[in-house]
């Protein structure tokens, strides 16, 4: 990677990325709001649901199906060990009370991938649950279970995008060769 530019995103994937932002965020705020008895919102949450399916399928194809997005699956996901050593770093900095630096590259991005990959197993146990007859009891207490694991994410994600974007902070990439799936950094 090094010497060239990461291609950016088409268009039309933006619109995915920021359909899967909407759809799931939506889906948080219904799923609570029902759990404090605002049942009348289920036709909603199933239909927002039924969209960010499609939201994220489409995330996954860009991700698995371009050079761009298989580039981000090593930074979402800490696959060599230059990442996983920076995810390290920043539980120090953390522990030590300090803000990382490049939290887009070390924890903050295992926590967009743990993010994504919770969304994508809950809204897929949510639409088992209504287009399936059996084991309804099983199928909503494990959707119950991983939404509050995704709401969790959710709040991690959004906290550490917002310390990111802080005034006088730098969003610096500290090195390429853990974001990069062509080198492995090991």
């Amino acid at each position: 990677m090094t010497g060239t530019k990461p291609r950016r995103r088409h268009i039309l994937f933006l619109i995915v990325l920021l359909g899967v932002v909407v759809t799931v965020t939506l889906q948080i705020v219904s799923g609570l709001a029902m759990a404090f008895g605002f049942l009348s919102l289920y036709p909603f949450h199933v239909a927002d649901g039924f969209a960010a399916a499609t939201f994220l399928a489409g995330e996954w194809v860009w991700l698995l199906g371009t050079p761009a997005g298989r580039i981000a699956i090593a930074r979402l996901f800490p696959i060599t060990t230059a990442a996983r050593r920076l995810v390290i770093e920043h539980l120090t900095d953390l522990e030590h009370g300090r803000i990382p630096e490049g939290l887009r590259f070390g924890l903050g991005a295992l926590v967009e991938g743990l993010f994504l990959a919770f969304a994508t197993v809950t809204v897929g146990v949510g639409l088992l649950l209504v287009t399936s007859s059996s084991s309804v009891i099983i199928l909503l207490t494990l959707h119950r279970s991983l939404a509050f694991g995704l709401t969790v994410l959710w709040c991690l994600h959004t906290a550490f995008t917002v310390l990111e974007r802080l005034p006088g902070r730098r969003s610096v990439n500290p090195s390429n060769e853990h974001c990069d799936s062509r080198h492995p950094g090991e």
